[in-house]
């Protein structure tokens, strides 16, 4: 399945992910809220949450770490887990697409004002892959033509900043294609 979550029956695992998120809300996180540490700790809260198949707290962590300083104020610590939070974000609302809730619709609207929050987001590699989560969130909502036009303009950002980013983001180009 498309990021299968802790099996079954995994108890003990299941556990360890339960007190680690508990560890991570109850006595880290708010001790160093306004922090890049304190970002860090609400993105790893929304992994684990995904993991333990929470969906509501899994996208609300994930979202309040992408969503919590903007370009314009991010210091460059903060930048990574910004950006890589937004691609989890995408990530988590594909996972739980199936469930109660319009995850991939809720997680859109918060993609929506990205260009005003991160105007040069593409600009760097974890950026455009933000750009590919983007694209693979417009191509679940069945806006095929959208997500590849969102490529696209990973494709020409990569290779204008030679990230890296374009052999991947060609991959994704031709699976949407062929979708």
């Amino acid at each position: 399945g498309k990021g299968e979550a802790l099996p079954k029956g995994n108890a003990a695992g299941e556990a360890a992910l339960q007190q680690a998120l508990s560890e991570i809300t109850e006595e880290f996180m708010w001790d160093f809220e306004g922090r890049v540490l304190g970002i860090w700790a609400m993105h790893f809260a929304g992994l684990i949450s995904r993991e333990l198949d929470q969906p509501r707290d899994a996208m609300d962590f994930l979202r309040t770490a992408a969503g919590y300083v903007d370009e314009a104020d991010a210091p460059p610590a903060a930048r990574e887990v910004t950006l890589l939070s937004y691609v989890e974000l995408s990530k988590a609302a594909i996972h739980f697409m199936d469930r109660d809730g319009n995850w991939v619709q809720d997680a859109l609207k918060f993609f929506d004002d990205l260009q005003e929050r991160w105007p040069n987001h593409l600009r760097w590699a974890q950026g455009q892959r933000v750009g590919l989560a983007h694209a693979w969130l417009l191509h679940e909502a069945g806006r095929n033509q959208d997500a590849i036009a969102k490529v696209q303009e990973v494709i020409a950002a990569a290779t204008k900043t030679s990230s890296g980013v374009d052999f991947e983001a060609g991959n994704v180009l031709s699976q949407l294609m062929t979708d």
